[in-house]
């Protein structure tokens, strides 16, 4: 009651009635509802005569949210140490990244680097006793700290402002955090992030967006866009019908149809990664997940049951009450949660203040110019287009870092079309395929005039690698692909590349029934085959995936090249082909 009372009618607190509300104040006293509200308050989720109340009406937060609104409106950052520290907390407690308009954290330690004494690494501000070295420089050091843990999870607001139908159960995904805080034994973040404002750089600042609701889900066109191409460059959609909700559920199919076209919701099999990939799941207590499939894993995953409302009742202090039925399902719908999120992650997080890379959104250079280098994917029976991005992506890198003029435009041809056009072709697969004879003529021909074929197997498919090879050898008269050294100078900056003596493998690693998931990144010299005509590589090919990386997406399953050596690699291949 106290800080309910002492909020001035604007939304702030002052420290005085005489004097205006202040920011450091402000601060405290929304920290201050926060946490008195979570010890004294019930949630959103309750139990009622021994059965959980997921939908009830939720408590009246109001005053809360006028003050943050306040904070949002009237925050500025000053060499007050004591105000930033309180407006990390603030940051943190409600999974805020964005304070209004203002990235208050990047803000912060912009102003934090800059006025950090050069010669001995202090600090010094102007609020009380901050002019003492060791007062200011704890200040700003518990600032940095605690304000750059990485996120791990933001949950999409969405819909009109007064609308709670995105945030039904409040403390949900704080508590979903901190179970895998405990896990990972890390510290981590999570944070809220409005669809209505987010540009796709914002959205791939989080590595999985989660998205919940008891209302039709209703986005426009650009918010759809973002969406899609947020998880088509590597993030990850977790969703559920919140309160079992069927308009939500209807929404949300409705638009997976809408942006995934091709890779439709499906039932995960007991096989699926997400059962065990942290912790063992026990299916009878959550029912059944849905998928949308892209390039080498799972990149949206569905619930049509509750599980936020699971997650909001699991607080230490009180799980151990709870009638042991309903604590079963709390535990198992909250292992559910982790390990959708280790799974999306493989519990690699980015840097706080990491600014992603964006691949696809440059229209520029759809109808190439003369002169343009353009790559086509040869078409084939074994998935020729199951990573989409991957070729545009890098050829995207090999615009802006080599001042290249290439095409990222999707152009996919078969191997009988006029293939002689192109320097260089592109294909990747991850299932068995099997030319035909007048194709592989077609191939002879095309590699024998000068071209050069850049082949990836997806994800390390066997089958893809299997039958690649097999083609390779039929159209040459039984010449295999052999291994190029690594000290080729393809792999140096001979032909205007990187230098690559090492790169970092994941290697997924073998796991008894009940172990989870676990992949080895390992420094190993880079593996290339290839094949030589006359003094030429005509051929070059990657058995680890180059293309799942090239896309963003991370999988503890897939055996192949980090994102930044997958680029490098590939680079050093169109490079190569194009000099050689």
């Amino acid at each position: 009651n106290y800080w309910l009372k002492r909020q001035d009618k604007a939304g702030g607190w002052r420290y005085q009635p005489a004097i205006g509300p202040s920011l450091s104040m402000t601060c405290a006293g929304i920290s201050s509802l926060i946490i008195a509200s979570g010890k004294l308050g019930n949630g959103d989720s309750r139990i009622v005569n021994n059965r959980v109340d997921c939908c009830s009406e939720q408590a009246e937060e109001e005053q809360l949210q006028r003050g943050i609104d306040y904070l949002g409106q009237k925050l500025k950052i000053q060499n007050h140490l004591y105000y930033l520290y309180a407006l990390e907390r603030v940051g943190r407690l409600t999974g805020r990244r964005f304070l209004g308009r203002n990235d208050w954290y990047r803000m912060g330690s912009e102003m934090l680097v800059k006025q950090q004494d050069p010669l001995d690494g202090h600090w010094r501000g102007n609020g009380v006793r901050e002019d003492n070295k060791l007062v200011g420089t704890s200040l700003a050091l518990l600032f940095l700290s605690k304000g750059r843990r990485p996120v791990v999870v933001a949950q999409m607001k969405y819909g009109a402002d007064d609308s709670a139908a995105w945030n039904h159960h409040r403390h949900a995904v704080h508590n979903l955090t901190r179970h895998i805080e405990s896990l990972w034994q890390r510290n981590l973040s999570w944070q809220t992030i409005s669809i209505q404002s987010a540009s796709l750089t914002d959205l791939l600042e989080t590595p999985v967006l989660f998205i919940s609701g008891y209302e039709s889900l209703e986005l426009n066109k650009e918010q759809k866009e973002n969406l899609r191409d947020y998880v088509n460059q590597g993030g990850f959609i977790f969703a559920e019908a919140c309160c079992d909700n069927k308009a939500f559920d209807a929404s949300f199919r409705k638009l997976m149809k809408e942006l995934f076209p091709e890779s439709p919701l499906q039932i995960l099999p007991p096989d699926h990664a997400i059962w065990f990939s942290q912790e063992k799941i026990d299916p009878r207590f959550v029912g059944t997940l849905e998928g949308v499939n892209a390039c080498c894993r799972t990149s949206v995953v569905y619930s049509r049951i509750d599980l936020s409302c699971y997650w909001e009742l699991n607080q230490r202090r009180q799980l151990a009450d709870y009638p042991a039925a309903i604590r079963d399902e709390v535990e198992q719908r909250t292992k559910v949660g982790g390990n959708v999120i280790a799974y999306a992650t493989n519990r690699e997080l980015k840097e706080k203040l990491d600014r992603p890379e964006l691949a696809i959104r440059d229209k520029s250079y759809e109808q190439p110019a003369r002169g343009t280098l353009v790559i086509p994917k040869l078409s084939h029976a074994g998935g020729s287009d199951d990573a989409p991005h991957a070729l545009a992506h890098l050829l995207t890198l090999m615009r802006v870092q080599f001042e290249m003029r290439a095409g990222t435009q999707r152009k996919l041809l078969s191997a009988t079309d006029e293939l002689y056009k192109y320097p260089i072709l592109f294909i990747h697969g991850r299932r068995a395929f099997r030319f035909n004879a007048q194709e592989r003529k077609a191939l002879a021909q095309y590699l024998q005039r000068g071209g050069t074929i850049f082949g990836d197997s997806i994800c390390a498919s066997p089958e893809f690698t299997n039958s690649f090879r097999r083609e390779i050898k039929a159209i040459f008269n039984k010449q295999s692909l052999v291994r190029i050294p690594p000290d080729h100078p393809l792999f140096s900056n001979e032909f205007g590349g990187y230098e690559l003596q090492t790169v970092t493998l994941r290697d997924p690693q073998i796991r008894a029934k009940n172990d989870p998931l676990n992949a080895k990144l390992t420094r190993v010299s880079p593996y290339l085959e290839g094949l030589t005509i006359g003094e030429r590589i005509a051929v070059i090919f990657s058995p680890f995936d180059l293309s799942c990386a090239l896309e963003n997406q991370t999988s503890p399953e897939c055996k192949g090249y980090i994102k930044v050596d997958a680029a490098k690699l590939g680079a050093n291949v169109i490079l190569f082909g194009l000099q050689q």
